[in-house]
C-alpha cells in the first residue's frame, strides 16, 4: 500500500431516529484489533440497554487493510457490512465504527435496516475531521563522527526526522523515514559513506 493514507483525527458520535429506533453512530481512530475490542466492550457498557452493538473496522496490519464486521444479532447482512462499505467508501483506515440501536417498536425490514445503519455511518463519518498520515519506519544508522553532515543532509532531502543521536568516536542516530523511501536511502548514504555505515529497521 501507498505510504500515505487516510483516517479520523479523534473520536466522535452522532445519532438520529428512523421509525422510532434510535441509532448512535460512534467512529474512532484505531491502531488494532484488540484496541477495538476494548472500545466496544465500554460502548457496550455505556449503553448496555440498547438492543444492538454493530461494527466494522478497517486497519493496517503488517502493510495490509485488515477489515472485520459484524450484524451483532440483526439480520445477516443488515448492519456490519454496510458499515464497513461506508469506512471503504471514504477508503479511510485505522478507523472504527460503532452503530448503537435502540429499537422502537417498528421494523424496518432488512433494506431498511441496511439503509439505517450505512445512514448513521455516513452521518457519522461526516461529522468527523479527516486527516493524511505517513507511514514511516524508524531506522538506526551507525557510521564514523566525520559522516555526520553528509548523513544529516541525506536525512534532510528524504524528509526524514532525527528521534534520537549519540555522538562519541561514532554517531548513532535513530531516524524515522517515509516508508517508500528506505530503501534509497540506505543505498545512497552507503555509497556517500564508502560502505562505513551499518543500519537496523526498526517498524513503528
Amino acid at each position: 500500500m501507498d505510504d500515505q493514507f487516510q483516517t479520523i483525527i479523534k473520536p466522535v458520535e452522532t445519532s438520529l431516529r428512523i421509525k422510532a429506533s434510535k441509532f448512535i453512530g460512534y467512529a474512532v481512530p484505531v491502531e488494532t484489533p484488540d484496541r477495538f475490542k476494548e472500545i466496544l466492550q465500554l460502548r457496550a457498557k455505556e449503553y448496555h440497554d440498547a438492543t444492538h452493538h454493530c461494527w466494522a473496522y478497517r486497519i493496517i496490519l503488517d502493510e495490509n487493510v485488515d477489515h472485520a464486521s459484524s450484524d451483532a444479532g440483526e439480520p445477516s447482512g443488515t448492519a456490519g457490512k454496510p458499515i464497513l462499505l461506508a469506512i471503504e467508501g471514504r477508503d479511510l483506515v485505522n478507523v472504527g465504527v460503532i452503530v448503537t440501536r435502540y429499537f422502537g417498536g417498528t421494523k424496518l425490514g432488512t433494506g431498511g435496516l441496511a439503509r439505517a445503519y450505512a445512514n448513521c455511518t455516513d452521518l457519522t463519518l461526516d461529522a468527523a475531521k479527516i486527516i493524511t498520515e505517513i507511514i514511516t519506519t524508524k531506522i538506526t544508522c551507525q557510521f564514523p563522527y566525520d559522516y555526520t553532515n553528509i548523513v544529516m543532509r541525506t536525512v534532510d532531502r528524504y524528509n526524514g526526522t532525527v528521534i534520537s543521536s549519540y555522538y562519541d568516536k561514532d554517531a548513532d542516530l535513530t531516524i524515522s523515514l517515509p516508508r517508500s523511501q528506505i530503501d534509497s536511502f540506505k543505498k545512497e548514504l552507503s555509497n556517500a559513506c564508502r560502505g562505513n555505515i551499518q543500519f537496523t529497521n526498526h517498524n513503528i
